[in-house]
């Protein structure tokens, strides 16, 4: 890799006598990212060597000191009695609040990365001519004063990365398409995260940087070129953008699972003492299995069906989750949900940013008609899987008379730790809608469902066969010919289409004398 300082459009001439003022606004100096992270966690006040040739300006100059930089977010310190500072805030060029307040290093540490401010503070204006500087011919040019100059480059900030932005995936197994790495959204400043994996511990810092820029990749890269369980190191600098400067590698170790291994199994009904596959446990991608067939029958071949791995996703719309949730529609106003036993193994979590937490599997469901749900109404389980226990199949029966239900699965995650049990959290989801019930009442027309003439009622989805939780109605004279839309003619039904509540009429033929 080539590591790049960017050089600003000016450099600075310093006058090795003070000749007069080099500028008339007030300067500022940033404090570089690689002081304050020596400060995360340290509750150390904030001293005025802290800040090397700091100069306070007062409430009415800090109004009219324009913002460092056009863009992004800047938290600049203006005044500082030993205890409490004075601050301005700019974001995109405007400052946009001034405080007062009691800042440590920690606290400066947290606005530089977990808030994503530039942290500048007001000093003192060196003397000297400007330096016109120009970006493209790399070269600069000055008026000579009377007086020795001494030329001091001034660089462009470095890129970014946000505190715990890049982290070690925790789940990640060899040999797969798993990613090693998690980046949070928005983590990197100035540039694009490169990667590089080595499995050699001794590689080291000199190497990565005399790697070839074509070695690099801006994806995350993923366990599959990994032969085996262990400790890889996930290689990774920002490439800086225009205005920004590269920073140097670093590694990040990761902790790869052994490879995964899988089952082959049989279809329901296929007879175990005809059919047989090697190997049938313990399987690898790749591995080649025989299957083998001893019985009498003529066999055309063997189908072998792959089981796709359920995706949850996070803010995720209508899905099916039909591979998670069996339905019953009762038809008495109510349906059953059926959840088969879970194993942790069977699902994937897609996009998430959390790697060291641990997640909790809610099953539930809601009434109403929107197709993104970010909670789930009503629980009916809530259990942590961080010990990759399966859950047990359970069914629960909920009245849908008052809406149209949504039935979900969603998984929380929260990253712990041991000042803070849950500082973020994660929402996943499979979301299933289903249609609106109908609510179908069928006029008996004279006739009697064991004994009673009273109208029955079913709510029914559409396609539902009509009629089937009573007992077809009898009338004393007459055969029953079947259910009407209308109670005179109409067109007879097999199923229902109904979409919105409705009543049919039963029709009768009578029976000749």
């Amino acid at each position: 890799m080539k590591q790049l300082k960017k050089t600003l459009l000016t450099l600075v001439a310093l006058l090795a006598m003070t000749t007069g003022a080099w500028a008339d606004a007030v300067p500022v100096t940033e404090l570089k990212a690689s002081d304050i992270n020596a400060w995360i966690g340290d509750d150390t006040a904030l001293t005025a060597a802290d800040l090397p040739g700091f100069t306070a300006v007062s409430d009415e100059e800090v109004v009219n000191i324009p913002a460092p930089l056009t863009n992004g977010a800047i938290f600049m310190i203006y005044a500082f009695n030993g205890t409490n500072i004075k601050y301005v805030n700019y974001y995109n060029g405007a400052q946009v609040y001034k405080g007062e307040d009691y800042y440590n290093r920690d606290n400066i540490a947290y606005n530089a990365f977990d808030a994503g401010y530039i942290i500048y503070y007001t000093g003192t204006a060196p003397s000297g001519p400007e330096v016109a500087w120009n970006k493209t011919s790399k070269t600069g040019t000055f008026t000579m004063p009377g007086g020795n100059v001494t030329l001091e480059p001034e660089y462009y900030p470095q890129a970014t990365l946000a505190f715990k932005g890049l982290t070690a995936a925790e789940d990640a197994a060899a040999k797969t398409d798993a990613p090693l790495a998690v980046l949070a959204d928005g983590a990197v400043t100035g540039g694009t995260l490169m990667y590089y994996v080595a499995t050699d511990k001794n590689f080291s810092q000199a190497d990565a940087i005399a790697l070839a820029e074509t070695e690099w990749s801006a994806d995350i890269p993923t366990a599959e070129t990994i032969d085996a369980a262990g400790t890889c190191y996930v290689w990774y600098y920002i490439k800086g953008d225009a205005e920004h400067s590269d920073t140097d590698p670093v590694p990040l170790a990761v902790t790869l699972l052994p490879e995964p291994t899988y089952a082959v199994t049989f279809a329901e009904g296929t007879d175990p003492n005809e059919w047989t596959a090697s190997p049938n446990t313990g399987v690898k991608k790749g591995q080649q299995v025989t299957v083998n067939y001893t019985g009498s029958k003529k066999v055309l071949g063997v189908k072998a069906e792959k089981k796709k791995r359920p995706e949850f996703v996070p803010s995720a719309t209508i899905q099916d989750l039909s591979s998670f949730v069996e339905v019953k529609n009762n038809k008495d106003g109510t349906i059953t949900l059926h959840m088969p036993t879970l194993n942790p193994s069977t699902y994937n979590v897609t996009n998430s940013s959390l790697s060291n937490g641990e997640h909790t599997l809610h099953f539930g469901y809601e009434m109403g008609s929107g197709t993104n749900m970010s909670s789930i109404g009503v629980n009916i389980i809530a259990k942590s899987w961080s010990d990759h226990t399966p859950f047990s199949e359970l069914d629960k029966t909920i009245d849908i008379t008052s809406g149209m239900p949504r039935v979900a699965i969603m998984i929380t995650g929260h990253v712990k730790t041991s000042t803070c049990p849950a500082p973020g959290k994660e929402h996943y989801w499979g979301l299933y809608r289903y249609t609106n019930p109908v609510k179908v009442t069928y006029n008996l027309g004279g006739g009697s469902v064991s004994g009673s003439t009273a109208d029955k009622v079913e709510y029914l989805f559409s396609g539902d066969a009509l009629a089937t939780t009573f007992a077809a109605p009898t009338r004393e004279g007459y055969t029953f010919d079947g259910w009407y839309t209308s109670a005179e003619g109409g067109t007879k039904l097999t199923a229902s289409n109904a979409t919105s509540a409705t009543t049919i009429y039963a029709h009768w033929n009578a029976i000749a004398e």
